[in-house]
């Protein structure tokens, strides 16, 4: 029977109507790995946003103290071009992190449960064959999730080293070719 519910389990053992308090404990853990998984995608996406609003008050306002006092020659170009596509590279992956694009499960479909389930079940299932399973359909989608917190790390982490380095890159061109004391 779990192997066609889907759900990954291998067979119940003899009599799991008495371990009906247990299951609920497993299914109860893949709730919270869920909730945990979302709170941890919530948090990776606030703090690309908040990291990219300073990255962008920052850039803004080194380029236009440049673009103000700078003598353009080859080598600001360069350090420009290279500074504008690492952040703008940072911005894509900002989307990416905001719209994933990328199946993140975060509650079971009722909908589900009844057509895969209770209504294809004869006899009818008991609690514990209910809650076992959806235990198991939960461990299922935590591995998913997981699968795609993975690439929404990875993203996060470009938003981090790309921004950062196109803002570097701006503080070096300010460096070398700002000039101090030089009115707008």
């Amino acid at each position: 029977m779990s192997q066609q519910a889907g759900h990954g389990l291998p067979d119940p053992l003899p009599d799991m109507d008495a371990a009906t308090s247990l299951y609920r404990v497993a299914f109860e853990e893949g709730r919270r790995s869920i909730s945990d998984q979302v709170d941890e995608l919530n948090g990776i996406r606030t703090r690309a946003v908040s990291y990219m609003a300073f990255i962008g008050t920052a850039t803004a306002f080194l380029v236009t103290t440049t673009l103000r006092s700078a003598a353009p020659g080859g080598l600001f170009y360069v350090v420009a071009i290279l500074a504008t596509l690492s952040v703008a590279w940072a911005t894509v992956q900002l989307c990416r992190v905001i719209r994933p694009g990328l199946d993140f499960t975060i509650r079971l479909d009722p909908r589900d449960i009844i057509t895969n389930f209770i209504d294809r079940q004869v006899p009818r299932p008991s609690e514990a064959q209910l809650l076992r399973s959806l235990a198991g359909w939960s461990g299922r989608y935590i591995d998913d999730n997981d699968n795609a917190l993975e690439e929404i790390r990875r993203r996060f982490s470009h938003v981090i080293l790309f921004g950062g380095g196109g803002l570097l890159l701006w503080t070096i061109a300010v460096w070398l070719f700002g000039r101090v004391g030089v009115g707008g």
